[in-house]
C-alpha cells in the first residue's frame, strides 16, 4: 500500500487532499499542530478509513520535530505534500 505524509491535512485543501488520497487506497498520515477537536471530528468522519489514516501532532516549523516525524515515516512514503 502507498503512504502519503500531509501536512495540515485536517482542514482546507489538505483535508481534499487527504480524502483523495484516501478514496485511492493510500494510508495516510496527516500531521497536524495542535486542532485535537478538529481531529476527534475528523476520526468520526473518516471511520471507514481508520486502518489507513493516522495523525500525527506537531509543529514542523520546529526542525527537531519535523526530523522525527519523518523519520518515523520515510521508509513508506510515497508521497509528501506541504
Amino acid at each position: 500500500m502507498k503512504h502519503a505524509l500531509i501536512t495540515a491535512g485536517h482542514k482546507g485543501i489538505g483535508k481534499k487532499v487527504t480524502e483523495q488520497f484516501l478514496k485511492k487506497q493510500y494510508s495516510v498520515t496527516v500531521h497536524f499542530r495542535s486542532d485535537k477537536n478538529k481531529v476527534r471530528e475528523l476520526q468520526e468522519e473518516w471511520h471507514q478509513y481508520k486502518d489507513n489514516v493516522q495523525f500525527v501532532e506537531g509543529d514542523i516549523r520546529i526542525k527537531q520535530i519535523l526530523n522525527m516525524s519523518l523519520r518515523r515515516l520515510w521508509s513508506n512514503l510515497d508521497v509528501l505534500m506541504f
